[in-house]
């Protein structure tokens, strides 16, 4: 059972990445398993092994999200868009609850808002980036291979951190849907230069991240409640909601996420601490 709960820990984790506005790391927060997850992360890079079975599973399970659900999620999107957001939305918001309950030295001060406008500012910020159209070769060329491999590398940060919608910046490089068909084709050609790039990021700013999530919890939490809370504009940006009773219907599909993600993740909990008895 706890072998099934991680494998859709996974997927969930894995559909997040292709949800535009909403983040692989949100999404991790929210299943509890953020902190744990850079973590190992980290000392996979030093060579030492830690949880590896676990996540490994669960690297499974990311694996068989995103290539399940790259085709679903497009035709969502396309067919359903202000549902498909609406749901995400609620989403996002039962994850501010839970990253909420990782932060002890609440506001007591204007200073202390800092932290938490620094994550709004830099979320929100991304949304304001002028579109770029990256130009993709059918045959890609030595200029693609570099472009993608440089690409790659802020996409890892928005892999890693809460907030920080990895299909948004795909988006902004104009290359979204060109990374969706790529990967319901299995395209390796496009993905490897951008995998590449992926794990240089990765190896470059994991390290970071642990050692401030192990020396600075509070403060990096409050940032990245920023980052998640920063997100929900773009996840409103994108529901195109044109009337009320449209708007009533955006709001009953974000609970029923809000309730749908919560109610897995205290079945999940159940579940994992009955396993470990």
């Amino acid at each position: 059972m706890t072998f099934a709960i991680t494998i859709i820990k996974g997927v969930l984790i894995g559909v997040s990445f292709l949800i535009p506005g909403l983040s692989g790391g949100t999404m991790m927060l929210i299943l509890n398993v953020f902190d744990d997850a850079v973590h190992a992360l980290n000392e996979l890079l030093h060579f030492r092994a830690y949880r590896l079975k676990y996540y490994l599973v669960m690297t499974l399970g990311i694996g068989l999200g995103i290539l399940a659900f790259a085709g679903v999620i497009d035709y969502l999107l396309i067919n359903f868009n202000t549902l498909t957001m609406s749901f995400f939305l609620g989403v996002i918001l039962s994850g501010l609850i839970e990253i909420d309950k990782q932060i002890t030295n609440k506001v007591k001060s204007i200073k202390s808002l800092i932290p938490y406008l620094i994550g709004i500012l830099l979320t929100a910020g991304v949304y304001f980036l002028p579109s770029l159209t990256i130009q993709v070769d059918a045959n890609l060329s030595l200029q693609n291979w570099i472009q993608l491999i440089i690409i790659g590398i802020p996409i890892s940060v928005a892999l890693i951190l809460p907030g920080l919608s990895t299909s948004y910046l795909l988006l902004v490089f104009g290359l979204y849907e060109r990374t969706l068909r790529a990967i319901s084709t299995l395209d390796f050609m496009f993905l490897l230069p951008l995998i590449i790039g992926i794990l240089i990021g990765v190896v470059l700013f994991t390290t970071l991240i642990d050692s401030a999530l192990q020396n600075y919890p509070n403060l990096i939490y409050k940032i990245i409640y920023g980052l998640v809370l920063g997100s929900v504009y773009g996840i409103v940006k994108e529901l195109g909601i044109q009337s009320l009773p449209e708007g009533m219907i955006a709001i009953g599909v974000a609970i029923i996420g809000f309730v749908c993600v919560t109610r897995f993740k205290k079945t999940a909990l159940k579940l994992e601490e009955a396993s470990e008895m």
